[in-house]
């Protein structure tokens, strides 16, 4: 190849090609051996590859080899990974078949690797794309090709509006009131997704806390009682809080109790979604949206009504249509998932297809995704025809425009997904569709459900529904949910909309009496209030039914509706609140095989059920008034799942129940009333999972539940009256998952349970009584996870747990009581993960574990006994994670812990005895996070240290003894961040400091003894923060910190010592924080201030010495907020000051030597609030305040030498809170405060001199507090 920058782009492309099928077979690897193999091969398949771009990475400007030096590591630990998954035992993969719910899960450490892939894929996409581009390319290309990149850190397109909003969030202080932002767009415009950003973003989190951070979904079914029953459960709220707020049913109070609980809470509240006129209970969005009112709170509102938004006073960020480039952007990220080459002309027509999805990020994403598999050109031609004649659609709840546009990635659908899209909000979605035999009659239910999965599937991949994550439910975009009922509208005799009808949250007269109802298949009505129920309706070839939180259902002619649908399948009449008497009859519903009757208020269960022989499934969960199943439910010989979770009041089960031969799953949670099972149960041989959780008051398992040959998962969690298992549980040959966390009162398990041969997952956590484990668990041979967290009395484990040859996961975290851990579990072959958190009483480890050649992570957090670890840890060759975290007595490392080739992070935070460290630290190469945090006693680092070269994170804080650093440390080139905060002792930082080149943040905090920096800091050119507060010895900055280009925010706070800045601080032009509070020492600052253009933030308050501001200050364009509070010697401000034209906050309290303010202070047009509290020597304010247009809050208390205010202050229209308190000198208000519309907030307390108050203070009509 001529150009030398070709092989590396070509390879680089062909690589991040070859790794989405990589990804792909790494996803199926615990599916079957032959995956396994599939991705071994690949992996060997891509070596050459990387090796090729090594070769050339020096031509391709560096690129290829920082991306090369993360993901080599990868592929090694891909293949271990793997070569393990080869050796998957059948019960494993029985396991997995089993349990069908957990579908397509993967083991977490083969997920973590894809995961780690596909990040390392996207930096290969950035990389290909920055060395194509620096190619010289001729002017005509021939082909269009797109790299799919990983998911952006910031959506396409919008990245302005969140920086913008973020930085608006991050800059609110604690003592501010709550304040508003908005987020307003069209249906599709993106505003869920900026939200989502702001709600992850890890600064957020930090100023507010994680628990801090509320998001809740309202839109435009909002319902007062749902918002405000999350706000009650929130976990920031004490438990006696949570509790009371549950005895309040009036919804007046409930907001009131809420606002006082929340009142001196700081929260970021996130409102997505909110309407003007929400459908539900006509509610004004005043009524709930000020809860958050506490001190620093914030409220963010996303609405596609502006007046919404201004009813709260919100600062409100329109979120318009994506321009042309970005549109394309997000659009190829769909449309060109796998990557690939277009020819000219297909790239044109996407382009044209791009272009009429007017530049709507939903519109974008649905489409690019229904054009995913189009390769031809007839095919996109097709698609521009179809979008091209597509007619606006007029509709008062979405936008113009975006169903025609929409509705192609529908009929892009094939018929079989068409027919499920509809239903796709429904909670029991697979029960349904398995109802309805959508997919055929001949399918089994799990082959059902699995088609449906598949099709579900399908609707992902084209945008029309997302998962919610960590969840089994779907979710669809409110635009996407219009479209489908539009679809549904307008759909004529023969098409499968044409047989459904469905309502949600509307007010009917009547039901619409349509020739359409003869025709129905499929009938929805959600929260609907129906005043009359036609006496005819008739409904013959109904299947699936939905009568859900319907108000004041009328049961006689639900029963005469119901003797027409001779072929109903599916019944919902969850939340209705039927009581005895109200409850239909379903005697005629022959063909019925699955009936929700959950949320209802019956006390009796209603008769006509247990002759529905043909009933699947039965849903009558959170029936809390149930008090008894009737003797007869025996005779439902087809039933297949029976929920009765969450009925409370049920006592017992008939004895019949043993009839019920086909029963799969039985759910008893929170059965809390239920005190023992029926003998009969045995008879259950069908039974796979039964659920007891938190059955309170079962204080026996029946002696004959021995017989259940076919259970798979039984769950006990939270019998806390159980005090044991019968013998013969031991004979439960297909238990797969026991659940027995909670078991308080539990003391022994039983010594039959070594013969659950096919057990994989065994929960005793908190089982506080549980002193010790039979000797029989041993035989345990498929067990994988085991979890004796909390067992608190547990002294000792038996010698036979060395037997476990499956086991993966061992967690002992809290047995505080275990003392030792037996010679045999150096024999644990699998062992990955060993959790040991908080064994107090631990005081060593077997010197057998270094046998454990599987380990990936150790945890031995807070082992406050353990003085010494194994001398031959070092043959944990697989161990990623160690954590060490309070260690206290752990005095020396082992010289072997350098033979951890795998270790990426290394957790010593807490270990107050750790002396030094060994020198072998520095072989390990892939350590990438290293925390020594509160190691009191370290007093060095050893020189190797500086061999480190994956290290990315390093802590060191409060490590009190450490004095110096070894000269190595400068060649830890991919090290991001340094934490060297409350280092007392450390009296320098080594010149090779400079050659950092990847460092972004340093944080020298309370560094007492450190007196200078080095010169080599400037060379630091990827700095992004610099922290060095309360470093009190510092008394300069090296010239070179002008160099810092990356420097964004720089912390000097409590620098007493330091007298003066650069001159070169000028040039730091990407400079937004700068924190220079507490500096007594401080006389002035340099001309050169007024360049840092970028200036967001200066806070100056405390500078006792500093009398005067250079006159550049003027020149900071971007300056938001300027805190001068507490500089005692301040005489003056500079004229320039008035150009200031983007500062909102001003604050000059305690500046008790200023006599004046500049006369062009008027001239601040964007400022909000100005605080002059105790500026004792100022006479008089400039009669230009009255121009400061924007002005909110002004505070002049305690200016005891302010005689008069000028008559312009009248003008202040925003003024909303005027403090003068304290002005004992003050002697007349003047008579334009009568204009002062906006003030709601009068202090004057204190003010002796005032005789009275002018005529026209009786026009502030708003004014709420006077003092």
């Amino acid at each position: 190849m001529g150009d030398p920058l070709v092989a590396p782009a070509l390879v680089g492309f062909g690589v991040n090609l070859l790794l989405t099928e990589v990804i792909q077979a790494g996803r199926m690897a615990y599916r079957c051996k032959d995956e396994c193999n599939e991705l071994v091969a690949k992996l060997e398949s891509v070596r050459p590859l990387v090796e090729q771009v090594n070769d050339n990475s020096s031509k391709g400007n560096g690129a290829c080899t920082l991306w090369l030096s993360g993901f080599q590591s990868l592929l090694e630990r891909a293949k271990v990974v793997t070569n393990e998954c080869k050796l998957e035992s059948r019960w494993s993969r029985r396991k997995r078949m089993v349990k069908f719910w957990r579908w397509k899960k993967l083991p977490s450490l083969v997920m973590k690797i894809s995961s780690d892939i596909e990040e390392a894929r996207s930096n290969t996409s950035l990389v290909t794309l920055g060395i194509v581009l620096s190619m010289h390319i001729p002017k005509q290309v021939e082909a269009f090709s797109f790299v799919k990149q990983g998911t952006p850190s910031l959506i396409v397109g919008v990245d302005e509006h969140f920086k913008k909003l973020r930085m608006s969030i991050l800059q609110s202080h604690e003592g501010d009131k709550a304040s508003h932002f908005g987020l307003q767009g069209r249906g599709g415009a993106g505003k869920t997704l900026l939200a989502q950003m702001l709600n992850n973003d890890d600064d957020i989190q930090m100023k507010y806390g994680k628990d801090s951070v509320i998001w809740m979904t309202v839109g435009l079914d909002a319902k007062v009682s749902d918002l405000y029953e999350k706000l009650g459960r929130c976990c920031i709220l004490d438990n006696g809080v949570s509790e009371k707020f549950k005895l309040i049913k009036n919804q007046e109070e409930q907001r009131t109790f809420l606002k006082n609980a929340y009142a001196k809470k700081k929260v970021f509240l996130i409102l997505d979604d909110v309407w003007e006129k929400p459908k539900y209970d006509h509610h004004d969005m005043l009524y709930w949206v000020d809860i958050a009112r506490g001190q620093g709170s914030a409220t963010l509102i996303t609405s596609r009504s502006k007046s919404v938004l201004c009813k709260v006073q919100a600062k409100v960020e329109v979120v318009l249509s994506l321009p042309k480039e970005e549109s394309w952007k997000l659009f190829c990220c769909h449309a060109f998932e796998s990557g690939g080459a277009l020819l000219t002309t297909l790239e044109e027509l996407a382009r044209d297809v791009c272009e009429e999805c007017k530049g709507l990020p939903l519109a974008l994403k649905v489409i690019g995704s229904a054009m995913a598999d189009k390769a031809t050109v007839a095919e996109w031609r097709c698609a521009l025809h179809d979008l091209r004649r597509s007619k606006p659609i007029v509709d008062s709840n979405v936008d113009d425009e975006l169903f025609g546009r929409l509705e192609l990635s529908y009929k892009e659908l094939k018929d079989d997904a068409t027919r499920i899209y509809y239903e796709i909000e429904a909670d029991e979605l697979l029960r349904m569709w398995v109802a309805e035999e959508l997919f055929g009659l001949d399918l089994s239910a799990e082959e059902a459900k699995d088609k449906a999965r598949a099709h579900l599937e399908i609707l992902v991949r084209r945008s029309l529904i997302d998962r919610n994550q960590g969840s089994k439910y779907f979710h669809i975009h409110d635009v996407l949910r219009d479209l489908a009922l539009h679809i549904i509208g307008k759909a004529e005799r023969g098409e499968c909309g044409y047989e459904c009808f469905f309502q949600s949250r509307k007010e009917f007269a009547i039901i619409p009496k349509t020739e359409l109802l003869k025709d129905l298949k499929r009938m929805s009505f959600m929260g609907c209030n129906i005043c009359k129920w036609p006496e005819d309706l008739q409904a013959p070839h109904l299947k699936v039914c939905i009568l859900r939180e319907i108000s004041d259902i009328q049961s006689e002619l639900m029963t005469s509706l119901f003797k027409m649908m001779l072929d109903l399948k599916f019944l919902d009449l969850l939340g209705n609140h039927l009581s005895d008497g109200k409850v239909p009859c379903f005697g005629s519903l022959v063909s019925l095989t699955h009936l929700e009757l959950g949320r209802n208020s019956f006390h009796e269960f209603p008769m006509s059920v247990v002759h529905l022989y043909k009933l699947v499934s039965l849903n009558v969960a959170d029936c809390g008034s149930l008090k008894a199943l009737p003797k007869s439910m025996g005779n439902l010989n087809s039933l297949v799942e029976l929920d009765l979770g969450g009925c409370e009041s049920l006592e017992a089960l008939p004895e019949s129940m043993g009839n019920l031969n086909s029963l799969l799953k039985l759910d008893l949670n929170v059965c809390r009333s239920l005190k023992a099972l029926p003998e009969s149960m045995s008879n259950l041989n069908s039974l796979v999972k039964l659920n007891l959780y938190e059955c309170g008051s079962l204080k026996t398992l029946p002696e004959s539940m021995g017989n259940w040959n076919s259970l798979v998962e039984l769950f006990l969690y939270g019998c806390g009256f159980l005090k044991a298992l019968p013998e013969s549980m031991g004979n439960l040959k297909s238990l797969v998952q026991l659940n027995l966390i909670g078991c308080g009162s539990l003391e022994a398990l039983p010594e039959s349970m070594g013969n659950l041969n096919s057990l994989v997952e065994l929960d005793l956590g908190e089982c506080r009584s549980l002193k010790a484990l039979p000797e029989s668990m041993g035989n345990l041979n498929s067990l994988v996870q085991l979890n004796l967290s909390r067992c608190g009395s547990l002294k000792a484990l038996p010698e036979s747990m060395g037997n476990l040859n499956s086991l993966v996961e061992l967690d002992l975290g809290g047995c505080e009581s275990l003392e030792a851990l037996p010679e045999s579990m150096g024999n644990l072959n699998s062992l990955l993960k060993l959790d040991l958190n908080v064994c107090r009483s631990l005081k060593a480890l077997p010197e057998s574990m270094s046998n454990l050649n599987s380990l990936v992570k150790l945890n031995l957090y807070e082992c406050g006994s353990l003085k010494t670890l194994p001398e031959s840890m070092g043959n944990w060759n697989s161990l990623v994670e160690l954590f060490l975290y309070g260690c206290g007595f752990l005095k020396a490392l082992s010289e072997s812990m350098g033979n951890l080739k795998s270790l990426v992070q290394l957790n010593l935070i807490g270990c107050g005895s750790l002396e030094a460290l060994p020198e072998s630290m520095g072989n390990l190469n892939s350590l990438v996070e290293l925390d020594l945090g509160e190691c009191r006693s370290l007093k060095a680092l050893p020189e190797s240290m500086g061999n480190l070269n994956s290290l990315v994170q390093l802590n060191l804080s409060r490590c009190g003894s450490l004095k110096a650093f070894p000269e190595s440390m400068g060649n830890l080139n991919s090290l991001v961040q340094l934490d060297l905060e409350g280092c007392e002792s450390l009296e320098a930082l080594p010149e090779s400091m400079g050659n950092l080149n990847s460092l972004v943040g340093l944080y020298v905090i309370e560094c007492r003894s450190l007196k200078a920096l080095p010169e080599s800091m400037g060379n630091l050119n990827s700095l992004v923060q610099l922290n060095l507060s309360r470093c009190g010895s510092l008394k300069a900055l090296p010239e070179s910190m002008g160099n810092l280009n990356s420097l964004v925010k720089l912390n000097l706070i409590g620098c007493g010592s330091l007298k003066a800045l650069l001159e070169s601080m000028g040039n730091l032009n990407s400079l937004v924080e700068l924190d220079l509070g507490e500096c007594g020492s401080l006389k002035a600052l340099p001309e050169s201030m007024g360049n840092l253009n970028s200036l967001v933030q200066l806070n100056l308050s405390k500078c006792g010495s500093l009398k005067a501001l250079p006159e550049s200050m003027g020149n900071l364009n971007s300056l938001v907020e300027l805190d001068l509070g507490g500089c005692e010697s301040l005489e003056a401000l500079p004229e320039s000051m008035s150009n200031l034209n983007s500062l909102v906050k001003l604050y000059l309290y305690g500046c008790g030597s200023l006599k004046a303010l500049p006369k062009s202070m008027g001239n601040l047009n964007s400022l909000k609030v100005l605080n002059l509290i105790g500026c004792g020597s100022l006479k008089t304010l400039p009669e230009s305040m009255g121009n400061l247009n924007s002005l909110v809050e002004l505070y002049l208390g305690e200016c005891g030498s302010l005689k008069v205010l000028p008559e312009s202050m009248g003008n202040l229209n925003f003024l909303k809170k005027l403090n003068l308190y304290g002005c004992g000198s003050l002697e007349a208000l003047p008579k334009s405060m009568g204009n002062l519309n906006s003030l709601v907030e009068l202090d004057l307390r204190g003010c002796k001199t005032l005789e009275a108050l002018p005529e026209s203070i009786g026009n502030l009509k708003n004014l709420k507090v006077f003092k």
